[in-house]
């Protein structure tokens, strides 16, 4: 591919070469032109499903595929349905292309944001991380999913007063003081919250979906308000966080219960310590699901944690707070109620760990969906704090499998059985 560009073109013309030769390896059923999307707030038409070719020149195509999208000079010059094409010849290991573990490689290896503490402004985009995470984020977060004609568009919902107009504005201000110094950035924002609260009317907008809405803000620009919206809403329903939001907070509790036990499992100590105090993590984590850290660490760590999230759901903000706990382990054994209290709310402004070692922690921790699965079901069964004050949690427990030798941690409610809770992680 290189031999064959012409050393007189400029570099932008021979990237974009490159990804093109790349793209033509796998097959598109028809040619879809590229369409951005639209001013009414419906998602553009998803790219064309592209089949993987078979034969030498498909498997010889995979390594320069994954080395186009890993490129940042590469990446961002490629057009959407480029992009798309070198994902699926990645993807040898995946049926379909919306599968989010077929991108956690290419999560991994996004280029970290250059510029976090610039405001966002139209003129500059300097605080747009950069268009390889633009483009996975919007794949992650919509996939396929379009926004049809029997959904009220996004321009509608955001010019509709709504009840929630003056605490929107009140929240406005107190997010990303950085980013959104300037009226205009202000101001695009609010609209967005305003439509999601119209969208998402059974719950309406509450404190923290400013935090989310904002990160997307900062990464797509204040240009792409239809598209920012759509994220938000995406994520909240596809994470099941709208119901973190809804009356009481129902899952909000549930979720915390489920942290309890993994403090329990992975650092009994720490969890004694807590039973003494009668510490739960509806004390200190709570923001942490709420807003998906977006309250309580650095920008460059909030977009390293959200390119795993996005690719592996809520057990990693669930890894991420345990990371947190192991850093800040020897600070808090050992003292005091009000000295362990601050120091628990304080985790992530006082973390010394860098974006990329906080993720490496946080993903040796095997915190699993079925994990968390099999720990809300034993909760449902009547497991939970006691009238008495003290906890009646299920048990999390590792399980070996003998012919691999492989092991993985599983709950159990405390009537089913006698097993106990064990520290450390999977190997």
């Amino acid at each position: 591919l290189k031999l064959s560009l012409p050393l007189s073109a400029d570099l932008p013309t021979r990237l974009r070469t490159v990804g093109a030769a790349v793209a033509s390896l796998a097959t598109p059923p028809r040619a879809v032109a590229d369409r951005p999307m639209a001013a009414s707030g419906f998602a553009s038409p998803p790219p064309p499903a592209y089949r993987v070719g078979t034969g030498s020149r498909a498997e010889e195509a995979r390594p320069i595929a994954l080395q186009v999208l890993l490129s940042h000079s590469f990446a961002s010059h490629l057009c959407e349905t480029s992009w798309v094409a070198c994902a699926v010849l990645n993807q040898a290991c995946t049926v379909h292309f919306h599968s989010r573990w077929g991108l956690r490689p290419l999560a991994a290896n996004l280029p970290a944001s250059a510029s976090p503490a610039v405001a966002v402004s139209s003129s500059s985009g300097t605080d747009v991380p950069c268009a390889a995470r633009r483009r996975l984020w919007r794949r992650l977060c919509l996939g396929a999913m379009v926004f049809g004609d029997g959904v009220e568009s996004y321009q509608s919902l955001s010019e509709r007063t709504s009840p929630a107009d003056d605490q929107i504005r009140r929240d406005i201000g107190r997010t990303f003081h950085e980013a959104f110094a300037d009226e205009a950035a202000q101001e695009s924002l609010f609209r967005v919250l305003r439509a999601v609260s119209h969208r998402l009317e059974d719950i309406g907008y509450c404190q923290g979906m400013n935090f989310i809405a904002g990160v997307f803000m900062r990464v797509f620009g204040i240009e792409e308000e239809a598209l920012v919206y759509q994220c938000v809403v995406s994520i909240l329903l596809r994470h099941g966080m709208n119901q973190y939001f809804g009356d009481r907070f129902p899952k909000l509790r549930l979720t915390a219960l489920q942290f309890d036990c993994l403090v329990e499992a992975f650092f009994p100590d720490l969890s004694a310590a807590f039973d003494t105090f009668n510490l739960s993590a509806e004390f200190y984590a709570t923001q942490w699901f709420l807003t998906l850290f977006t309250y309580s660490m650095p920008f460059p760590h909030i977009l390293r944690i959200w390119d795993q999230f996005l690719c592996r759901g809520m057990k990693f903000v669930h890894r991420v707070g345990l990371a947190l706990l192991q850093e800040a382990l020897p600070d808090l054994l050992g003292v005091g109620f009000d000295v362990t209290l601050k120091r628990l709310r304080g985790l992530g402004q006082t973390s010394q760990l860098s974006p990329e070692a906080l993720v490496t922690a946080a993903l040796e921790f095997k915190v699993t969906n079925r994990l968390l699965s099999e720990l809300e079901h034993a909760m449902a069964a009547g497991c939970g704090p006691s009238e008495g004050g003290t906890r009646s949690l299920p048990f999390c427990f590792l399980e070996r499998d003998l012919d691999s030798g492989r092991a993985k941690w599983r709950g159990l409610a405390p009537s089913t059985g006698g097993a106990t809770a064990s520290g450390g992680s999977a190997p």
